[in-house]
Order: C-alpha cells, then sequence, then structure tokens
C-alpha cells in the first residue's frame, strides 16, 4: 500500500524514489523497529525502470526490431545534464493513463527480453539485469535490509502461507498470487535474503486453510498477538538502551543537524572565513559581527565555522563550540529560551553551577548576568566559541541586543554573531524599519563587523559548477550561455535577482 503517495508522483515516475526515500527516514529516526515486513504468495508491482544509462539502453535497441526500438524512443528521453547521460521516463499525460498502460505492459516484456539477452551474452551483469525485473517490494526490502546491516533486529518479517490457494477461482486467486513463474522464483528469493539476515526471533511464519473460517480467524488472531509483542518487545529494549534525554539535549541536538544540513551544500568563501579566523585569534573583546542580505549564505557561513574553528588552535580538545540557528527551532525564536539552553550546556560542558536558581521567571536581564559570572568560571586554557544566527529571525522586542547579550567578553571567549542589516515591517504610512546593524554597530565600537556580499560572477560560476559537479549534473553550452547574464551583480535596468546562494540553489 502505498499512502500518501499522489497522482502527480505516478504520472513522473517518482513513486518509487519517494518509497525509498520514505524508508531511509524511517530507518534514520525511528528509534526501535523501522521495517515490517508482510510476505505471502505476491512479489509485487514490477514498473519500468525511471532511470536507464544511455549506454544500455543503446545496447538494448541495437538488438531490437525498429518497432521496438521506435516505442523506446517516444517513452523514454535523454537527459544530458547528467555527467553520465541516461534515458528518463517522460511523464504521463492524466488524460492518457490507461493509454499508458497498454504501452507500459509491451515495453516492460521489450526491455526484460533484452536484458535476458545481453546477460546472456555478458553485455551486462546479473545486478543490472534485475534492475528490469524487480519490484517496488523487494527494491524496499533490499533497501532495508542494507540500511539495517549492522542492526537488523530492527526489522521484523511475518511470512504467510495459504495452503488451499490453488483451491481458489480464477479471479479470486489473482488477488493473493502472481501467476508467472518468474516472479515465484524471485519471490522465493526475496524470502531467503530476509530468513538469511534477520534475526529467528524477528521471523514469524503462518500456514492457513483460507476457507476454513475458524482456522482463518485463529490465524488472524496470532498474528495480531504476534505483532503486538514483537513491536512492544523492541521498543522496550531500545528504550532501555537510549539515555533520558532532555529538553536541552534535543535543542543542542536540533540545531546539530540544521548546522550539518548548512555544511552539506556549502562553498568555500576563504577570504570571509579569513577575517573570522583573525578575530577568533586576536584580543579583541567585543563580538564580531557577520551582515548580508536575505540569502547571501549568513547560516552557511555561521555553519561552516563552527566546524573550522577546531582547526584554527594547535589544542582542538580545548574548544568547545556552542551554536543557536535563532528561529530554526520552536525554542530559539524568543531569546530567553537559547540564553537558558546555552547556560546550561555551558554549565555541563564545564562542569559549572549557576550562579542562581534558572526558572521560567528569571528575566533577560538576569539571565544575562548569570551569563557573564559564567564566563568568568571557564578556565582560561579552555577556548568557548558561541555563535548566534540570524538574531533578525528573533522577536521584535529582542532585536535590541543590549538588554540580552554581554558587551564584552574574556579573552578565551569569542561571541559571532549573523544578521540582516534591516528588517521592514508594514507599508506606506504603517511601514517601520528596525535597524539591527545600527544597532549593533553601537552597541559594538570595537567589534569586527564583517558584510556578506552576493557572489561575483566568477565566484557565482564556481558555486554552480561545484554544486552541479557534487550531484553528478551539467549545463550544456546553450544553458551555460542562458543563465551567464544571470550571474552578474545585481543591476537595475537588467531586473535579475542578486546572484546570492539562495538565488543559485533555486
Amino acid at each position: 500500500m502505498r499512502w500518501g503517495v499522489q497522482d502527480q508522483a505516478a504520472d513522473d515516475h517518482s513513486t518509487v524514489d519517494l518509497c525509498l526515500q520514505e524508508l531511509d527516514q524511517c530507518c534514520r529516526l525511528s528509534q526501535a523497529t523501522n521495517c515490517v515486513v508482510l510476505l505471502s504468495h505476491k512479489y509485487g508491482w514490477r514498473p519500468l525502470p525511471t532511470y536507464i544509462r544511455s549506454d544500455m539502453l543503446n545496447m538494448f535497441k541495437s538488438i531490437l526490431n525498429v518497432d521496438e526500438s521506435t516505442l523506446i524512443d517516444e517513452v523514454y528521453v535523454l537527459d544530458n545534464n547528467l555527467v553520465e547521460p541516461v534515458y528518463v521516463l517522460r511523464p504521463i499525460d492524466p488524460e492518457k493513463r490507461e493509454e499508458w498502460q497498454i504501452i507500459e505492459q509491451d515495453l516492460v516484456v521489450i526491455l526484460r527480453r533484452a536484458s535476458d539477452i545481453c546477460l546472456a551474452n555478458n553485455k551486462i551483469t546479473q545486478s543490472e539485469r534485475n534492475q528490469f525485473h524487480i519490484s517496488v517490494t523487494a527494491k524496499e526490502i533490499i533497501r532495508a535490509l542494507e540500511n539495517n546491516t549492522t542492526d537488523p533486529q530492527r526489522m521484523v518479517a511475518f511470512f504467510r502461507v495459504i495452503e488451499d490457494i490453488d483451491e481458489f477461482d480464477v479471479k479470486f486467486k489473482s488477488k493473493f498470487i502472481d501467476t508467472d513463474h518468474e516472479t515465484e522464483i524471485l519471490l522465493n528469493e526475496i524470502k531467503s535474503n530476509i530468513r538469511e539476515k534477520l534475526p529467528l526471533e524477528n521471523q514469524f511464519n503462518y500456514r492457513v486453510n483460507w476457507k476454513d473460517v475458524s482456522n482463518r480467524t485463529d490465524y488472524l488472531t496470532k498474528f495480531q498477538i504476534d505483532f503486538y509483542t514483537v513491536i512492544k518487545r523492541q521498543i522496550d529494549y531500545y528504550m532501555t538502551k537510549i539515555q533520558a534525554k532532555d529538553v536541552l539535549y534535543n535543542e543542542i541536538f536540533e540545531h546539530a543537524i540544521q548546522c550539518r544540513m548548512l555544511n552539506e551544500r556549502y562553498f568555500s568563501r576563504d577570504e570571509i572565513l579569513d577575517k573570522v579566523k583573525t578575530f577568533v585569534l586576536s584580543d579583541v573583546s567585543q563580538p564580531c559581527t557577520l551582515f548580508g542580505k536575505s540569502g547571501s549564505g549568513k547560516s552557511s557561513i555561521m555553519a561552516q565555522i563552527a566546524i573550522k574553528v577546531l582547526e584554527w588552535f594547535p589544542n582542538p580538545n580545548s574548544i568547545s563550540v556552542i551554536i543557536r540557528f535563532l528561529g530554526a527551532t520552536p525554542l530559539s525564536s524568543d531569546i530567553r529560551r537559547p540564553l537558558m539552553s546555552i547556560i546550561q550546556q555551558i554549565c555541563t560542558v564545564y562542569h559549572l553551577t549557576p550562579s542562581s536558581l534558572i526558572q521560567d521567571s528569571t528575566t533577560i536581564q538576569e539571565l544575562k548576568q548569570i551569563l557573564q559570572n559564567l564566563f568568568m568560571q571557564i578556565p582560561i586554557i579552555e577556548q568557548l566559541i558561541l555563535l548566534f544566527d540570524s538574531i533578525d529571525q528573533l522577536r521584535v522586542e529582542d532585536y535590541n541586543c543590549e538588554k540580552w547579550l554581554p558587551i564584552h567578553y574574556p579573552p578565551n571567549i569569542k561571541c559571532i554573531l549573523s544578521t540582516m542589516p534591516m528588517i521592514t515591517e508594514g507599508n506606506g504610512e504603517q511601514k517601520v524599519e528596525y535597524k539591527i546593524l545600527d544597532g549593533l554597530q553601537s552597541l559594538f565600537p570595537n567589534g569586527t563587523m564583517i558584510e556578506i556580499k552576493e557572489f561575483d560572477r566568477d565566484l557565482a560560476q564556481q558555486v554552480l559548477c561545484s554544486w552541479l559537479e557534487r550531484d553528478g549534473r551539467r549545463l550544456s553550452p546553450l544553458q551555460m550561455t542562458w543563465l551567464k547574464p544571470k550571474l552578474e551583480p545585481y543591476s537595475p535596468k537588467q531586473g535579475d535577482p542578486e546572484p546570492t546562494p539562495l538565488f543559485l540553489s533555486l
């Protein structure tokens, strides 16, 4: 069952990718059982591959007749934007779905026959051949087994055999079993694969006489009990392995995930990192502020600082980095919550005790004082890097950093902020401007101010090419010719958006 998959996904042939992505997410996020397999007599839907390597499909066409090759050309289109070109299934016209089903059935037979011939002639591998014969269910099972290689305990499989299935009439039987011999072989292969890799206590087998109502009822009752018992057992088991995780742990974890995600698509901007490094290694006691327009890459640079700063000191073990992406989590838009969690984190890292008890009633001014007192207790041989990203994502009343942010810092503590220079709300007479950068410059006259500018043409092209290479894609000369003018710095006459990281990503 593919609940939640919309018709559009079927029309553009992304159903399989969506299902596999969801499976990957379950394996990544689930605390206990992340995949349950139910198998009986059906092998499952075997759709056309959405993507086929160009060299492979051309090989197939060379052994097919003209009509078959023509049908392939009508259905598959070459995607030259991939570094290794592939043929991609054309989207389905929603008004011609019935016509498509007939074409798909014919093409499935053609491609499977071609793959079998190529395998027999040693032109493709068994694995490559299988891509034209495998079902979506089998793909999902294989992916789940791969994801759980080191912890197969997190998968459960239920196998059912209907012993009187041959007594069903043909129409009813087709609901329970695939009729061709090949799928029976493939089904047995995937069952054997599961049995080899899962612990025996995670495998359940049932034999049922379907026409015997009493026997069928007993089977369903046993399945219900087994399912409940094994899932509960797994939850209980993994709960004992998980340490108690409080609000602080979850908050730190969410910001760490945000940091990792931003780093995945970061393109090095050495001139900015060099300025930040100079600040971090200096004796400047006031914060450093990175400022730039929306989409200029401030958050990605802050995430990169959190990673790179460990390389700037001879003893990385003496460095602690605390980062908060303000507004990125439910608890980080009101500055009180980030301040409270930062105080708790500092106390945990350095085994300190706050000067006064922190409660929900503790004022921002009191939190600021507690933070300042903690700074003085951190051993001078330890380095603390404190990062506040996106001041502009705070509540309006928190734009004034003076009321919550310490002004001066000990030599072993560095504070780095990022923000948009100004936030504008409303229009006309109701228009209000909040000049955040002006306030920070007044508050920190001796602080370091670093502007994050939009890319120039050369850097924008480097970033774009880097991201394309990372994704295994490329642009044709014609596409690059069209794009190049849009990589120029902003000009009111052109009216194109500025070449910021956000613009390039989109």
